[in-house]
């Protein structure tokens, strides 16, 4: 019960107060052409998220890329690497391969793994940076991955399909990709 609250808590960046977004939330980017759907709980029948309108499933145009997350955090990161122009799905399982590297034991249980954004934002020395975050300390681990290893995975064509799911709002997250290497 603790773990499901937390992952509907919010902490203001700018009076530091903790409140619980307990609706589910669509953001929309028109510009950058992506949504990314938050609900507060996992459908109860195992399938991804269907958009239907009031005449059946609605069609969304193909550029636009369509993400659900049942977390705020992980909905506040998806917007970040969306706005930020990244390839989502590369920057998971970039995830992924760092925290193997760094812990290959796993996180403790109440740690998340964070992407944390590119730096510098410019130039030809960047890097990605992840770092872990928990409710009962930050136990400072940072990981950088150089920003070209990045690039080369993002233009693998065939890092969508890992994430590839029967929805029209299919969930990029850690969890859905250690579901998919445990298989």
């Amino acid at each position: 019960q603790d773990a499901d609250k937390r992952s509907r808590e919010c902490v203001c960046e700018n009076c530091g107060k903790t409140f619980t977004v307990p609706y589910a939330t669509l953001y929309h980017d028109m510009k950058r052409k992506f949504m990314v759907y938050y609900m507060p709980n996992r459908p109860k029948n195992g399938e991804g998220l269907k958009f239907r309108g009031p005449n059946g499933p609605y069609r969304m145009d193909e550029q636009y890329r369509h993400r659900c997350t049942y977390d705020i955090h992980d909905f506040q990161e998806k917007i970040q690497q969306l706005e930020s122009g990244l390839n989502d799905c590369a920057i998971e399982v970039l995830k992924h391969i760092a925290l193997y590297k760094r812990m290959p034991e796993g996180l403790p249980a109440d740690t998340e793994f964070r992407f944390g954004g590119v730096v510098p934002e410019e130039g030809d020395n960047r890097f990605l940076l992840f770092h872990c975050v928990s409710p009962s300390m930050y136990d400072g681990k940072v990981v950088t991955i150089p920003y070209s290893s990045y690039e080369d995975l993002a233009k693998d064509s065939m890092i969508e399909k890992i994430f590839k799911q029967d929805a029209d709002f299919p969930e990029v997250s850690q969890a859905y990709l250690n579901l998919i290497l445990r298989r």
